[in-house]
């Protein structure tokens, strides 16, 4: 066992008896006591070693040496939670070659990342290299330039137990609720299932946002929009705002047609113009969270893919020769910044992939902009009244009077994403902003071109995206920035949730955990107590509370609510029980295997009765799109292997297998033209190939896709065959008739609609054959 350090054996070496200042200056000197300058990243140490003269030798840690034991707790609970750290498997070759690199030094600088994590890493390491008795000492810098490397090393410090002691209660709390947690699940629901601290929390946010939804009913209203004309015939697009000086609330179309009939009998003129100076400050610049959120809304980013490429960017990338770091260090709430402003991204694209730039240009774009004067705005609103003074109509127009930051960062919609505080609504908004005609005035006389009254339906809230999901832990304070990506990962890979089309939408699995964990341990796993901890975990690290207090008021109270579950658990969804009708004597639970859940006996093995459970299925979800292969039964939503997709609603009936699928817009995907089969050998399995038309022309693939990936470029065959083959094609291409998509009240597709759009609103599947004309 690790024995507690004291501050003085973490202190081996006070940076004041080290002459760093000398260590700079003297880079080149020929030295025959090297430095040790240990860094978590072989990257980094890359970057950094060639920064250092040969006095320096930088060598990586890869990462975290030791932590706490797989199998077992790893926390003596009866000395003052003192954890239990080994080496990690596999890192004992890593951890001997820093010893032998530290006995050749006379002196060890720890450069690991300056967070909490980096600290502890520092820690274990010194721990390891005490015994050598040499001196250690701590670097901390924010980015990896050849200046901010010179000034880390002239400011050398002590290791900051405070830091690392919060580290270490994060991650014991972490092990404990998981170590303990989770085998209530396997008792409960299913073996090898897992339990988080904040994953879990996590999981109650998705679930609790999915009751709304599945609870949510539609409510249809209406609006109007007119089209008036100018004296100058300019036209004016404005929306009915008031009725008799009230908010307009139109409920149904019979209302609607009636105020429409009116109002095309009334004459209409402009009551006011108000024009006001409106300012938009420039955004701060991107920490952690913004940054994953932004990333996933422009370039569709996983938290994971953000995290990776930014820290890429922070280690180094290599042009001109030399390795730099192009961002600061991703600290929780500091702003992330590019290195140098003036590495502009278009400069740096040939050194750079695809993602690395887009990612780059992000963030420079970004501070940039932070640094930059407010846009200014002129607004203008104009009402339109009739001669009754009973309607009123608005038009809002807005002017650019001074780009100010938006000549850099021009992403409004992801500004107003960020300013938003709810989670709950899409972005669409529904006032309208058009560019007003210049010349009118107050008392200016206007005719209806055209009056448009729309449906719409009110929507239920909008499902957690990643994006929205980082922002409400965010908002609530829980958990650190740096693993949203390890959360969101593990609640797909358990199987807790579907991540389709970039929606989280809970699995019946995840809704199942997550209704006995908030049954059993309500107090543990809910936003406010999970977000006190984050703040409890950051006292320890200001000084302000310690180690051992925290842990005894976590796990006092922890432990003494599970001994009480673990007796009587609580599981709701085995409420009203029935008798089982094979031995009488049971009752029917629900149970769960890896395939899915079902209802068997209690009394399992001795009663082997089981029912289907109808409940885990999902409800159908019934839209407007007729099966092109039947043309006799609406299409539903399914989801596969692959994602959703629609399929024939007469399956059952008719043994009807048509299905459509969906782009990763959630339209419907047109008919493809079927391939034609050519007596071409694939050149992997010289099984025939298919032959098909693309963007770029003809080209060839195996028929045994996808087990085999084989593929053949046109040019590789000869003219001759090019033309016999495309003669092919072309006969094969008039013989085939694709299919038409209609709706079921026989109208053609229209592709460009959402399915959101195509979902029959209110209304149970009908198991009847529709009658197309």
């Amino acid at each position: 066992m690790e024995k507690k350090v004291s501050k003085r054996r973490l202190s081996a070496t006070p940076s004041s008896e080290i002459d760093s200042t000398a260590h700079v200056k003297n880079l080149t000197k020929d030295d025959k006591d090297k430095i040790l300058v240990i860094v978590e990243s072989p990257s980094k140490a890359k970057t950094i070693n060639k920064y250092l003269g040969n006095n320096f030798q930088v060598k990586a840690s890869v990462g975290h040496v030791k932590e706490l034991p797989r199998k077992e707790i790893g926390i003596d609970f009866d000395n003052d939670y003192m954890p239990k750290y080994v080496i990690i498997k596999g890192k004992e070759k890593v951890v001997k070659e820093l010893k032998d690199y530290a006995k050749q030094s006379s002196k060890i600088i720890l450069a690991t990342d300056p967070d909490r994590e980096g600290e502890a890493i520092a820690w274990h390491i010194s721990n390891e290299l005490t015994p050598l008795k040499k001196n250690i000492s701590r670097a901390l810098f924010n980015e990896i330039t050849p200046n901010a490397v010179r000034t880390a090393l002239e400011h050398l410090r002590d290791l900051d137990y405070k830091l690392v002691q919060s580290q270490q209660a994060r991650q014991g709390i972490d092990k404990i609720v998981g170590y303990k947690i989770s085998p209530f699940l396997w008792k409960t629901v299913l073996n090898g299932l897992s339990a988080g601290r904040v994953q879990s929390v996590a999981l109650r946010l998705l679930c609790e946002r999915q009751s709304e939804i599945d609870a949510f009913t539609p409510v249809e209203y209406w609006t109007i929009l007119a089209e008036f004309i100018t004296n100058t015939n300019e036209i004016i697009l404005a929306k009915l705002a008031k009725i008799d000086l009230k908010d307009v609330s139109i409920r149904d179309e019979p209302s609607a047609k009636a105020i429409t009939e009116e109002i095309k009998t009334l004459s209409f003129s402009i009551s006011q113009i108000r024009k006001r100076d409106q300012k938009r400050n420039a955004p701060a610049p991107f920490i952690t969270s913004t940054l994953q959120q932004a990333a996933s809304n422009k370039f569709a980013f996983s938290s994971k893919r953000t995290m990776a490429l930014a820290q890429q960017l922070y280690e180094g990338i290599t042009f001109n020769g030399e390795p730099m770091g192009l961002i600061t260090y991703m600290h929780a709430h500091e702003a992330i910044r590019p290195t140098s402003v003036y590495r502009r991204p278009q400069d740096l694209k040939t050194y750079l992939d695809k993602n690395q730039y887009q990612l780059y240009e992000l963030i420079w774009q970004r501070f940039l902009a932070s640094q930059m004067a407010a846009a200014l705005f002129e607004q203008t609103s104009v009402d339109i009244t009739d001669n009754k003074s009973k309607y009123l109509f608005r038009a809002n127009g807005r002017k650019v009077l001074f780009e100010g930051f938006l000549k850099t960062f021009t992403d409004q919609n992801q500004l107003d994403y960020e300013e938003k505080k709810s989670t709950k609504e899409d972005t669409d908004n529904e006032d309208i902003i058009s560019i007003l005609p210049t010349s009118i005035n107050e008392k200016d006389p206007l005719a209806i071109k055209t009056i448009i009254p729309n449906q719409h339906f009110t929507k239920p809230p909008s499902r957690y995206s990643e994006a929205s999901l980082v922002k409400e832990l965010d908002n609530y304070g829980i958990g650190r920035p740096s693993t949203y990506a390890a959360i969101l990962s593990t609640l797909v890979e358990r199987g807790y949730v579907d991540n389709l089309n970039r929606r989280l939408t809970p699995t019946e699995l995840g809704k199942d955990v997550n209704k006995i964990l908030i049954a059993n341990f309500s107090q543990l796993f809910n936003v406010t107590y999970t977000a006190e901890m984050e703040s409890n975990l950051d006292k320890i690290a200001t000084g302000e509370t310690d180690y051992i207090h925290t842990m005894d008021n976590f796990y006092k109270p922890f432990i003494a609510a599970l001994l009480i579950r673990e007796k009587n658990p609580i599981l709701p969804q085995n409420e009203n029980q029935r008798t089982c009708p094979k031995c009488q004597r049971g009752t029917l639970i629900i149970k769960w295997t890896k395939r899915g859940k079902f209802i068997g006996c209690s009394l399992y093995p001795k009663c082997d009765h089981i029912e289907s459970n109808e409940s885990s299925k999902p409800k159908a979800i019934v839209t407007h799109v007729l099966c092109p292969k039947c043309n006799k039964f609406p299409m539903v939503v399914r989801i596969g292997k692959f994602g959703k997709f629609l399929g024939c609603s007469g399956y059952t009936e008719i043994k009807c297998n048509g299905a459509l699928n969906l782009t990763k817009q959630e339209t419907v995907m047109p008919p493809k033209m079927p391939p034609l089969t050519v007596n071409i050998p694939c050149p992997n399995c010289k099984t025939d190939m298919y032959l098909r038309r693309g963007k770029r022309g003809a080209w060839l693939g195996c028929a045994n896709f996808p087990k085999c990936k084989g593929r053949k470029t046109w040019s590789s065959i000869s003219t001759d065959e090019q033309s016999y083959y495309q003669r092919l094609l072309s006969e094969h291409e008039k013989k085939i008739q694709l299919p038409e998509i209609k709706t079921t009240d026989g109208t053609p597709l229209d592709f460009s609609l959402k399915i959101e759009d195509l979902i029959v609103k209110d209304e149970p599947l009908k198991k009847e054959p529709i009658e197309t004309t």
